[in-house]
């Protein structure tokens, strides 16, 4: 007589409790568990009504997580063996460790359904008898796989008049003054770059009314973003087709920025001759951009790269045929046999991999060796670097990577912040991303630090810090007077437990340590915006009505709450009008008591000048709910020219709604300009019926207004 396997030698027991386990639907032949999922067993013991035993080759299911207790964030490790072997050894490494996990999961899987399944519970019951409560059932082969399982503005510059330029114009609306941003538009006083349509259009912009076009460049791949100073143009493309899956994300909780997937192309043209753009060099890069900064003569890009990840997938994710059930120890062994074998040949292809590694192809020449870092708290086995290059030198492009996912990016005069949003269930290649035992919050957000280099010296990476909750955006972050100052949200609404901290950091070594912070900020609401100007901070939180939050940072220490104001609706971009107002946009709201709809679009100006007594001064209601602007999640299409007190903001204006309705007639699609001051507020200079607002002989057709998104071109003035 055969014997039972190990877990069913409580064949007995499970008998005796028949009656009750009438109801384990979940344990259908149909149903398969994967280590950690939502529904699965988490180890011996009552599940159920149920007693269920484990196999002593097994830890339990939960020993899918990471076997040691990693420390928190703290120094990062230079992976031994620099350059681009020891890249693909630390990507071998991670694979490796994830065949481990699945191999575990798949034998849990095998073991949870020996055990806990009444449809085979012994040798005499299945194939074709089965219990009568059950009916008929056959052990059939089951292919298991992984299916199941500080002034931000637009500033004026007092350049221009040269070569026949303006006197006055706006640039790109930048998050920290003399870092500026990637965008399809860059402008001087006289001449204006757009990528657009495949290509770069370069023009001769002023006067506008002889503006003429000097030149279109074309080259491999679609220009995405622009990099420009007076003698050179810096092009972002790449070959990502115009549906790709992956779109840019600046804002939200939801939004983790990955890139678009593709490679990188950089391109830098001499633009001296305007009319004949020469190209001078080119970078190619495996990693697609999440972010570009420039200062000064330097240029830095932030890259994500899944090359290698991708390669693997189909590796880590290895599938073993088994049967669905074991009626023997001998079946459950050949079981055990036949997922080890499935493993070894994995690993056995991983380890022959030897491309796809994150690369950086320089035609200025070999750019420098690359250094890769291990963070001391795992955060995936995808690769993030920073590559950096003058725009003044030849010398070749410095580049430095660490293990880890994608997140915000907020670049100062001196360091670029990676914030990589995390949360207890997230897990990476099947496993958890750096969770470990005695972390209490449900999410918390790692901050990784880069030194940039100068005239083209090396980026190099520093420090790392952990802050509980996570980032809304890259205005969640900022750096001022050698302290990181970081907001976030624990927890999303309705959540009741929700609530905000504010963390102020320090590097200390190759650590960024905490040194102050307040915590329970706005209990039950999430944050929505934040801006720091110096030495204050402001937050925006919501639920059903917008708190604006002071703080005074001037010890770093013991950063203090100052005042709030609470108005209905929320603001989703903050921007410092002057020293002592802000000028910001976001929803309105229909209060309903315990809740609120978002209704159309507001803009508000505040006075700031008392942190203790924030007052709103002016505010403007634009459409119903269903109108929409770029400017509520992109502050690059937010343009404020101050000289001339105007305002101009792509929008979608939409009528008819109210009451948690969408309007249904868009009455407006295009660019509107206010004139905006302190003592008058917001002034529309356009009447009516002028051409920003075109008369309409017949009401407008009607449709779902919330579905046409607004216009993304911008002004510059």
């Amino acid at each position: 007589m055969r014997h039972l396997p190990r877990p069913l030698r409580l064949l007995p027991t499970l008998l005796a409790t028949l009656p009750a386990l009438a109801t384990l639907a979940a344990c259908d032949a149909g149903t398969l568990y994967r280590a950690g999922s939502e529904n699965a067993p988490m180890g011996p013991g009552s599940w159920n009504g149920m007693e269920c035993d484990w196999d002593d080759r097994l830890v339990a299911q939960s020993s899918a997580d990471p076997a040691a207790t990693p420390p928190p964030a703290g120094a990062p490790s230079l992976i031994a063996g620099d350059g681009d072997e020891a890249l693909r050894a630390a990507a071998t490494r991670a694979a490796l460790a994830t065949i481990d996990r699945r191999a575990l999961a798949l034998k849990a899987t095998v073991q949870w359904r020996t055990t806990c399944m009444l449809r085979c519970t012994a040798n005499d019951t299945c194939n074709g008898n089965g219990f009568p409560l059950f009916g008929d059932t056959t052990c059939d082969e089951v292919l298991y796989d992984s299916a199941d399982s500080a002034d931000g503005g637009a500033p004026a510059s007092s350049a221009g008049g040269q070569n026949g330029g303006a006197k006055e114009y706006s640039t790109t609306n930048n998050q920290v003054v003399g870092v500026d941003e990637a965008d399809f538009l860059k402008n001087d006083s006289k001449y204006m770059h757009i990528a657009s349509n495949g290509v770069v259009t370069s023009l001769d912009a002023f006067p506008g009314d002889a503006a003429s076009i000097l030149a279109k460049i074309a080259g491999s791949g679609t220009p995405r973003k622009l990099l420009a100073t007076d003698t050179r143009l810096v092009v972002f493309s790449s070959d990502a087709p115009a549906d790709a899956s992956r779109t840019e994300c600046t804002y939200g909780y939801a939004c983790v920025p990955t890139g678009d997937g593709f490679p990188t192309l950089v391109s830098v043209y001499d633009t001296t001759n305007r009319s004949a753009p020469r190209l001078l060099r080119t970078l190619q890069t495996s990693g697609s951009l999440l972010a570009a900064r420039r200062i000064d003569d330097d240029v830095h890009l932030v890259v994500h790269d899944d090359s290698l990840n991708a390669r693997l997938a189909a590796l880590t994710g290895f599938s073993a045929s088994v049967p669905s059930c074991a009626t023997s120890q001998a079946d459950y062994d050949e079981a055990f046999a036949t997922i080890d074998a499935a493993a070894a040949r994995a690993k056995a292809a991983v380890s022959s991999i030897s491309s796809g590694i994150p690369t950086v192809t320089d035609s200025a020449g070999s750019a420098s060796e690359l250094r890769v870092y291990q963070p001391s708290r795992p955060s995936g086995d995808s690769f993030v670097s920073v590559v950096s290059f003058s725009l003044a030198s030849n010398r070749a492009a410095s580049r430095a990577t660490i293990v880890g996912r994608p997140g915000f990016v907020y670049t100062s005069a001196d360091n670029v912040y990676l914030a990589q949003n995390e949360s207890a269930s997230d897990t990476c290649s099947g496993g958890p991303c750096g969770w470990y035992d005695g972390m209490n919050a449900a999410a918390a957000t790692t901050v990784h630090a880069f030194h940039l280099g100068s005239n083209g010296a090396p980026t190099t990476y520093t420090a790392s810090g952990i802050v509980p909750g996570t980032v809304l955006n890259s205005f969640a972050l900022d750096e001022y007077a050698g302290h990181l100052r970081v907001a976030t949200t624990l927890g999303r609404v309705p959540d009741p437990a929700v609530h905000s901290t504010l963390s102020v950091l320090e590097r200390r070594g190759s650590v960024l340590a905490t040194v102050g912070s307040i915590g329970n900020i706005a209990p039950g609401e999430d944050i929505r915006s934040v801006r720091f100007d110096g030495d204050r901070g402001f937050v925006v939180t919501f639920k059903k009505t917008d708190p604006l939050f002071a703080f005074d940072l001037k010890e770093p220490s013991h950063p203090r709450l100052s005042g709030e104001l609470k108005i209905p609706g929320f603001s989703t971009y903050i921007h410092p009008m002057d020293a002592t107002h802000l000028l910001t946009i976001g929803y309105d709201a229909d209060d309903h008591g315990s809740f609120a709809y978002f209704s159309g679009i507001q803009l508000q100006i505040f006075d700031i000048s008392n942190l203790s007594n924030l007052r709103l001064l002016h505010k403007e209601s634009i459409g119903t709910r269903g109108s929409s602007s770029e400017v509520l999640t992109n502050h690059l299409a937010f343009t404020y020219f101050p000289q001339k007190n105007l305002l101009a903001l792509p929008m979608t204006i939409c009528e008819g709604g109210g009451n948690g309705q969408y309007g249904t007639n868009m009455t407006f699609n295009g660019l509107l300009v206010y004139d905006v001051t302190v003592a008058n507020g917001f002034k529309n200079p356009s009447p009516p019926q002028s051409p920003l607002r075109q008369p309409q002989s017949s009401p407008p057709p009607r449709h779902q207004c919330q579905l046409r998104p607004a216009i993304s071109g911008r002004k510059r003035m």
